[in-house]
């Protein structure tokens, strides 16, 4: 099976189409996923995204205005939202807090104007969300219902477990979707399929391609003719970093030999948010770190109120990895 990903751009500019419910022939599939520029948009949508190459990321507004890069890529960003309609700048009204932060929008939303951007004209005016800004809680789920719209009046259906899954059967072969708010990820046992797809999808949207899928969520992926091997090694590190563990010595088992944990709850409590928090990140872990999946459930029964005892062997789990 061979798999790609593609990461979209801003703004959904597919115009959908009536398709017919009957099984269709191999020339019927190349029309149907064929990149139709010259008739619908009379070029070629995909854009590359802008790198911004810096020793370390801004950590606010105010260091990011000292960096000449960054500046302008959030000029380029701020023009790519008025060519694509994202919003429209509007005096602001009355009783309603604008946020201080695409797809279409079932409610009105109001933006503050971005810090170092205010319009000369009209400074005290805010912006009107035309479709979802990334940061907005509707944006998944507008995202979802933009994909989903799209993918079932192709013929793919959604999956049973996962809704986030699509699939679309062609005699003995397969093609698989897999959406992650703007990402997403397909490969098909036919790889002419996939490429039929890809082209069908960038006469849709503006996006940027990433050819055969290295990396996703956290997860890196090595594709090779001997299998499909998967890793989270920057994943480890990062959470190590984040707990401060990336000094402790390394352990070779998960849990003691023969250890035993009791009802016995008396001891010390200790914060019940980083304890949870640090069960998640290894619970997140286990998709390719199955060794570890036993020794995480069994610790994550005391996220309720954890004590010093419990901690202690979840931050060995921590050293073994």
């Amino acid at each position: 099976m061979t798999s790609r990903q593609i990461s979209l751009g801003l703004d959904l500019t597919y115009a959908p189409s009536i398709i017919t419910t009957q099984q269709p022939t191999g020339g019927e599939l190349d029309s149907l996923f064929e990149a139709m520029y010259d008739d619908h948009f009379g070029g070629q949508p995909s854009v590359a995204p802008r790198t911004v190459l810096a020793a370390q990321a801004p950590q606010n507004i105010k260091e990011a205005m000292t960096d000449p890069a960054w500046i302008e890529s959030m000029q380029d960003e701020l023009l790519s939202f008025k060519r694509l309609d994202i919003w429209v700048l509007v005096p602001a009204p009355d009783n309603i807090t604008p946020l201080t932060l695409k797809h279409t929008l079932k409610e009105d939303v109001y933006v503050c104007q971005p810090e170092g951007f205010i319009d000369v004209d009209h400074p005290s005016h805010v912006y009107k969300l035309k479709k979802a800004l990334y940061g907005l809680k509707q944006e998944p789920r507008a995202w979802y219902d933009e994909w989903s719209t799209l993918l079932l009046q192709n013929h793919l259906f959604k999956g049973t477990i996962d809704p986030m899954l699509f699939i679309r059967c062609f005699d003995d072969d397969i093609l698989v979707v897999h959406v992650y708010v703007d990402d997403i990820i397909f490969g098909s046992t036919q790889p002419r399929y996939t490429q039929l797809f890809s082209d069908y999808m960038k006469s849709r949207f503006e996006m940027s391609m990433m050819e055969e899928m290295t990396f996703f969520l956290g997860l890196h992926v090595n594709q090779s003719p001997y299998g499909i091997f998967i890793n989270q090694t920057n994943y480890v590190l990062e959470i190590l970093k984040k707990y401060g563990m990336e000094t402790y010595d390394p352990v070779g088992t998960p849990m003691e030999i023969k250890d035993k944990l009791d009802l016995d709850q008396n001891g010390t409590l200790v914060d019940a948010t980083k304890y949870p928090s640090m069960i998640g990140a290894l619970m997140y872990l286990t998709s390719s770190r199955p060794n570890i999946i036993h020794a995480t459930c069994l610790f994550a029964r005391y996220q309720a109120k954890p004590i010093k005892k419990q901690l202690k062997e979840v931050k060995r789990i921590f050293c073994y990895l």
